[in-house]
């Protein structure tokens, strides 16, 4: 994917979590003041107002925060930001935890939802990290090629030297060939005339 798709596609996933967010905001309750008070110092209306605009979208680790300061479900918080990997193993990962736990736990009882979402977050907090070295890896091999790209710019920039300087000699070869046939057509046109004789 070139530069132009990869921007058009970070400008439609922030516009789609723009179109998301703000009625979200608006259906729980909360104002824009009352929603950075309610992170606690983590976000600033500033962060509050590009996203409404859809200028960017949050991380994923601010979007599970998001999630909990507007009471929704972690999991279609996610998909409206675009992350939809994560919250696809998310989803199967609590899924199967709530399986085990219905296995496991006496009949009858509910599962502990506190519980639930501190193994949901420490699933998120997991693959995080592995987000967070993927990104890593992806930036390491992208410094490669852009330096493989210079030198290979720089080499070319050599080789148009060198072309540049094939030419010049070629043309004065041909040049050159064209003065010595001449020559070799018409050699009484270039001898000189012989000197009298007294």
């Amino acid at each position: 994917m070139d530069r132009d798709a990869q921007r058009s596609e970070r400008e439609e996933r922030a516009s789609r979590w723009g179109q998301w967010f703000r009625p979200a905001r608006k259906d729980a309750g909360l104002t824009m003041r009352e929603f950075v008070l309610a992170s606690g110092g983590r976000f600033s209306s500033a962060n509050v107002a590009y996203w409404e605009r859809g200028d960017i979208v949050p991380t994923a680790e601010n979007v599970i925060v998001i999630s909990q300061i507007l009471r929704v479900d972690p999991v279609t918080v996610l998909r409206a930001a675009g992350y939809d990997l994560i919250a696809d193993a998310i989803e199967g990962l609590v899924t199967e935890r709530a399986r085990l736990a219905a296995v496991e736990r006496p009949a009858g009882a509910e599962p502990d939802p506190a519980a639930l979402f501190d193994q949901f977050r420490a699933q998120v907090d997991d693959l995080q990290a592995r987000v967070a070295q993927n990104e890593t890896d992806i930036e390491a091999v992208a410094d490669v090629v852009h330096g493989h790209h210079r030198a290979l710019s720089e080499t070319r920039g050599e080789v148009d030297g060198v072309r540049a300087d094939v030419d010049a000699l070629a043309s004065e070869a041909r040049i050159a060939d064209r003065a010595l046939r001449g020559h070799i057509d018409d050699p009484q046109a270039h001898e000189e005339p012989d000197s009298d004789v007294e």
